[in-house]
């Protein structure tokens, strides 16, 4: 009875720690990408290089400029100037009428060519940053609820490109269109997301804002219960790391999938490729960050399995095993020999794959890119290593030294 009793706390502790291994990982990813201005804005910063956004942001504020421009009006009054200075000449009039769609048309290729100067130039990372900067405040207040504005207007939250504006009126000016200096200010935006899917992301964020960063410590502590309440912990241990793996990839999924509702229901006008390019980079520590983990639990599972009683286990063991001790004795036919190495392996063998875990371990730690890849790349290290002390491990001591021929 006391055994079935610990086997279900067991269970439960362990289901409670997959369920919520996501949703640290996303704690902390709110916590550091969403809720510090700083780092929001060192993760979009390189978009300011990025063709699609420059591309977009062009059209964008070529269309605000030549929208309150009048672009028709002003090549109208030319006209008709020119019409009544040169009233000897009538064909000019409807000459100059035909070519008002001409001009419209140069007009708007010098001012987008003006704002694209400014789009590529090196200020205009700073500007990017600026927007970026301010848009943040609109976005955590969205989040939060704690303003009943979102975005500028529509149920959007936007980046005001108000500043590149301003740039673009200046290098127009410059270029010799003093007609720029009147234009009146503008304010078109470059839209973050839609007020609806906040409103269905806010109850997530403020749950995970009452917890913050102490969410990844209680699954650790309730996994570790898990597995010491269990009757059988390996087993326990393995089970539940491929749950924490499942429930990860299962996140995986869903931001997959909401990356393709978010492109759905982008509004009308928005340019999509830079839209979708903005939401993987602002995702992307938490897509890498989950990817990670399910990769380093699977491991992990996979681990427990094949060092556990089972009998595949054992015969996948035996086999290694046997291999390994094949290419031990061929050395030894050759007349090579680990001299004193191998019996003190054997002697410390032990102590030696402890040694030689806690440094694969430490390095991953250490190491920066913290991918699935890198997981599975020390992980096929850690495998290596293991049978080099294997086959540094004579066994019989009598049987380190060479076997002649």
């Amino acid at each position: 009875m006391a055994h079935r009793i610990r086997s279900i706390a067991s269970a439960l502790l362990l289901t409670l720690a997959a369920l919520l291994a996501p949703l640290a990982v996303a704690s902390v990813w709110m916590a550091d990408e969403l809720g510090d201005t700083d780092r929001y804005v060192a993760t979009v910063a390189p978009l300011a290089t990025d063709p699609v956004v420059q591309n977009a942001v062009t059209t964008q504020v070529t269309t605000a400029i030549v929208s309150r421009l009048d672009v028709k009006g002003l090549v109208g009054a030319v006209t008709g100037a020119l019409t009544s200075a040169a009233p000897s000449q009538p064909k000019l009039g409807s000459t100059l009428q035909n070519l008002s769609g001409a001009l419209t048309g140069g007009i708007t290729d010098f001012v987008q060519q003006a704002v694209h100067q400014v789009v590529t130039s090196s200020a205009f990372p700073s500007l990017w940053n600026q927007a970026n900067r301010a848009a943040h405040t609109v976005l955590m207040d969205a989040l939060t609820g704690s303003s009943g504005v979102i975005g500028t207007g529509d149920g959007q939250v936007t980046i005001s490109l108000a500043p590149i504006e301003d740039a673009a009126k200046q290098q127009l000016a410059a270029a010799g269109f003093p007609a720029a200096a009147d234009i009146p200010d503008i304010n078109a935006t470059f839209v973050v997301a839609q007020t609806d899917a906040l409103h269905r992301a806010r109850t997530v964020f403020n749950v995970v804002q009452v917890f913050g960063n102490w969410l990844p410590l209680i699954v650790v502590v309730l996994f570790v219960a898990g597995v010491l309440l269990a009757v059988r912990r390996r087993r326990a241990f393995g089970y539940g790391q491929l749950a924490i793996a499942v429930t990860c990839a299962l996140v995986g999924v869903g931001l997959w999938i909401g990356r393709h509702v978010y492109r759905d229901h982008l509004p009308s006008g928005v340019d999509a490729d830079a839209a979708m390019l903005l939401y993987d980079t602002v995702v992307r520590f938490l897509r890498t960050t989950v990817r990670t983990i399910a990769v380093l639990a699977l491991v992990l599972a996979l681990g427990a399995y094949f060092t556990g009683p089972a009998a595949f286990a054992r015969h996948i063991r035996a086999l290694c095993k046997a291999v390994i001790g094949h290419g031990r004795a061929l050395t030894r036919r050759v007349g090579m020999s680990t001299g004193p190495v191998g019996p003190w392996v054997n002697r410390h063998r032990r102590a030696v794959s402890a040694a030689v875990v806690g440094v694969a371990l430490i390095a991953f730690l250490l190491y920066d890119d913290a991918s699935g890849t890198a997981v599975l790349t020390f992980a096929a290290l850690l495998l290596a290593a293991l049978a080099l002390v294997e086959f540094l491990d004579p066994g019989d001591p009598a049987a380190a030294s060479p076997i002649s021929g």
